[in-house]
């Protein structure tokens, strides 16, 4: 990994499943939106096979893009769920207008590896 920890295949599909499961206890309805909002970190590809593990559908949103046009894809997608970096704090407060099925927002703390 970038940070230099090892993750095996075991560790990361647990954590995986029990970020699964979370969505599912959460309510994720069958083929709900999940929107992703992160920088590469393990976090994020958990997330994005978390999502369909839960039963809904993992919508990968790029950190590049102006928070207008995330609004316009999250408006679009309808997410119950975003789940993104912590990072991305100040640009999730602006989006949250923009969703109105959203139900949660999930924040990754800590630094993304190589930061």
């Amino acid at each position: 990994a970038a940070d230099g920890q090892a993750t095996t295949f075991a560790d990361f599909a647990a954590r995986a499943d029990r970020l699964a499961g979370a969505l599912h206890a959460g309510g994720l309805a069958p083929a709900g939106r999940v929107a992703i909002l992160s920088r590469n970190r393990p976090e994020y590809l958990e997330a994005v096979c978390a999502a369909p593990a839960a039963g809904g559908i993992a919508v990968p949103l790029n950190w590049r893009l102006a928070p207008a046009n995330l609004a316009a894809i999250l408006a679009d997608c309808a997410p119950e769920v975003v789940l993104a970096d912590g990072a991305f704090a100040p640009v999730l407060d602006q989006l949250r207008p923009a969703a109105p099925s959203l139900r949660r927002f999930l924040r990754f703390y800590g630094p993304a590896p190589g930061s």
